[in-house]
């Protein structure tokens, strides 16, 4: 059931005893925006020509010219995709032979590759005055002119 006197005493302002109402006015509340760099775990699918690659690796074929032969893809390619396989730690290249890292192994298993990158988190709003997080929906850059507002 409705209850009326419920639901209209929270349309009706509440009164101070011993104070006049002169107006209301928009007090602001300082929030600092902060930045946060995170590490972020991300698992995606190991591309075609990498997964070819680290079987290939797998099956002892661990260079570079033998790779291309079987492949038929020039070495310049290949090259740029064995460093980019190096620096995402799958493989090991000593002395120009390419060796499977354990990382490889794994990926070779669940093709998937896991990489670990940094992220910037540029939406954190802290309350100047308590220290609570806040999410803000419209965060106000500055207050207008005349309204009176709190100075960090």
């Amino acid at each position: 059931m409705w209850d009326v006197s419920y639901d209209v005493s929270n349309y009706i302002p509440l009164e101070k005893k011993g104070y006049e109402f002169i107006k209301t006015i928009d007090l602001f509340i300082p929030h600092i925006e902060i930045g946060l760099n995170v590490l972020v775990r991300i698992e995606q699918q190991i591309s075609f020509f990498a997964e070819v690659i680290l079987k290939l690796i797998d099956s002892k074929c661990s260079s570079i010219a033998n790779i291309s032969e079987i492949t038929g893809v020039e070495e310049e390619i290949i090259n740029d995709v064995v460093g980019g396989m190096s620096n995402a730690d799958l493989i090991y290249i000593r002395s120009g032979t390419l060796i499977l890292a354990p990382q490889g192994s794994e990926a070779i298993k669940t093709l998937k590759e896991t990489k670990i990158e940094k992220d910037e988190v540029n939406k954190i709003f802290i309350n100047a005055i308590t220290g609570d997080i806040v999410e803000l929906n419209n965060p106000f850059k500055r207050p207008n002119l005349g309204n009176p507002c709190l100075d960090k």
